[in-house]
């Protein structure tokens, strides 16, 4: 058993301790353990409390009675107690990797150093007690201080046995503001290739993750490590993409603005060639695709400022294709699109062809217009003379000038 810190570390909440006090009077070792040992240490929020304990699964189950047996496999039982959730699993070592992502099996220890040290951090190979002693056999405590993200032992073995920790890494680096230590990195570019072997939607989570974040810009380091070589290719990152990719920091936090702004760096910088393409490989909801892929086009063409010109794309476009590209066209290169995007639609004026005061039922009945193309015309028409002119949605103004186009 590695030697304990003795100063008390945090203040777990009441379902927790009673948790852990309940496997400990049953002749058990059971410690908080992982992110939310870190994310405490950082004076973050705790979303999940994990525990891992020397009790084996079906002891914990019979232990807790309102519990479930979620990952026999991985000795994992969820205990329901206090109206929460806590995973509670069983010290294990994993066995053989041989597909850069999943272990072949697991086997279960009675040493918590060794269920430590097969995690893949060091900020997320620490464990506290019920006293709230601190078990840091990697040092994650001193990295966490010198704000680094390094591997619990040899990096290239670390991801070598998951690919994924590759993306975790950049993810964890963007969204707690560390640097990546200088061996991990190394082992990162020299394992970028095994990226290839994650499915999408793995990569898609990580890099959502890290975009959504407060420092969007550490994708680059993923980018010019070449771990998205699988999804745009063999061309090089400049430079300048860094920048360009902290600008995305102002966006909204919402899928669209986020994707468009990715996919608008990465044609401006000819890293990518089709937007829809790049995003489809990610397995993305066709919503987001959409939306996505038409911002950037958008924001590629030039993005005009003017008034009128916003309010047709914002005609032409759904609404948050619209806001996106006008978000990620204001981050990227100025202006203030998205502030008058923003007074066009609290305005009241006709920016669908459904606010038009007038409807094709009105142009049949008053004018005698059959339905059909030439109606869907002079609808049509109606429309663009009304974006001009937000005055005249009126039914009479509009009959008046659809009388005067059919007759034309």
């Amino acid at each position: 058993m590695p030697a304990a810190d003795r100063r008390p570390l945090m203040k777990m909440p009441g379902y927790v301790v009673r948790t852990l006090e309940k496997i400990e009077q049953n002749g058990y070792e059971a410690y908080v353990v992982g992110g939310c040992v870190r994310d405490a240490m950082l004076g973050r929020r705790v979303h999940d409390w994990d525990i891992t304990t020397s009790a084996p699964a079906w002891e914990t189950e019979k232990l807790f009675p309102h519990s479930v047996l979620t990952g026999e496999r991985f000795g994992t039982v969820t205990v329901l107690t206090g109206g929460r959730q806590i995973e509670v699993t069983t010290y294990r070592t994993d066995g053989e990797y041989t597909d850069s992502r999943h272990p072949e099996g697991v086997v279960f220890v009675s040493d918590i150093r060794t269920d430590l040290e097969r995690r893949d951090f060091t900020m997320n190979a620490m464990a506290v007690d019920l006293r709230g002693e601190l078990l840091d056999p990697f040092g994650g405590r001193e990295d966490i201080a010198d704000r680094l993200i390094r591997c619990v032992g040899s990096p290239e073995r670390r991801f070598t046995e998951d690919a994924l920790r590759m993306l975790r890494a950049v993810r964890f680096s963007a969204q707690l503001g560390f640097g990546i230590e200088r061996e991990t990195m190394d082992a990162l570019r020299r394992c970028a290739h095994l990226v290839s072997a994650l499915s999408a939607e793995r990569v898609r989570d990580e890099t959502e993750k890290t975009i959504m974040s407060q420092r969007p810009e550490k994708l680059y380091t993923a980018l010019e490590a070449r771990l998205y070589e699988p999804f745009c290719g063999t061309a090089e990152i400049p430079e300048t993409a860094e920048k360009l990719l902290a600008a995305l920091g102002d966006l909204p936090r919402s899928r669209q603005a986020r994707w468009c702004g990715l996919c608008a760096v990465l044609t401006e910088e000819n890293v990518i060639s089709c937007a829809a393409d790049f995003l489809r490989q990610f397995r993305l909801d066709a919503r987001t695709v959409s939306a996505a892929a038409k911002g950037c086009r958008i924001v590629v063409n030039g993005m005009p400022e003017e008034r009128m010109e916003l309010k047709r794309i914002l005609a032409a476009e759904w609404r948050d294709t619209a806001f996106s590209a006008a978000a990620v066209a204001d981050a990227l290169h100025g202006g203030c699109r998205v502030k008058t995007l923003n007074e066009i639609a609290g305005s009241g004026e006709c920016i669908r062809r459904s606010d038009l005061a007038v409807s094709g039922n009105d142009l049949r009945k008053e004018l005698g217009i059959p339905q059909g193309v030439h109606m869907g015309d002079i609808l049509q028409q109606l429309f663009e003379h009304v974006l001009a002119f937000p005055k005249d949605n009126t039914r009479k103004r509009l009959l008046k000038l659809a009388e005067k186009l059919a007759d034309d």
